[in-house]
């Protein structure tokens, strides 16, 4: 037996009333970003970072490395603990 309430999606509306709200968030955003830079976007990204805490493998496209998963900088770099401790920043990468 299902235990939750049945939903749906199926509303009557157009592509306009549901595309118009995130068109105007994107676009606030994108001038908050152009006048600011990243920083005012940093502690939330800081807040949604997976893997924080944890020991993670970075794979670059001539090595890997591995460390703990620290922050996102202001500048939005990922950034690194080693195991020796001094920590290092990357701009790309996969996890």
């Amino acid at each position: 037996s299902i235990d939750q309430p049945a939903t749906s999606l199926h509303l009557p509306t157009d592509a306009s009333s549901l595309l118009t709200p995130l068109l105007n968030l994107f676009i606030s955003h994108l001038t908050l970003l152009q006048q600011k830079g990243f920083s005012p976007f940093q502690k939330r990204f800081n807040e949604l970072l997976a893997f924080k805490g944890e020991t993670i493998t970075l794979h670059l496209p001539k090595k890997t490395v591995t460390g703990i998963c620290d922050s996102i900088t202001p500048d939005g770099r990922l950034k690194l603990v080693l195991p020796s401790g001094d920590s290092l920043t990357f701009s790309s990468g996969e996890i």
